[in-house]
């Protein structure tokens, strides 16, 4: 991703706060990212991160926001 894109209001979500934007539950989650339909998570030690706005992004794409 490109840093020029990341707007002020972007931010690391835990998987809880994919969670509640997507309204899908973690296995869901982890189900859709082996399935390469979902952005797979950054790791940040042993945190699985993601940045809004890709998820934001991923919901747009699914016509769900």
């Amino acid at each position: 991703m490109d840093t020029a894109q990341l707007s002020f209001d972007d931010r690391a979500l835990s998987l809880d706060g994919v969670c509640e934007i997507t309204t899908c539950s973690k296995p869901y989650i982890y189900r859709l990212v082996a399935a390469g339909r979902f952005p797979a998570p950054k790791k940040i030690g042993r945190k699985n991160i993601w940045m809004r706005s890709i998820v934001l992004d991923w919901l747009r794409d699914q016509g769900t926001e």
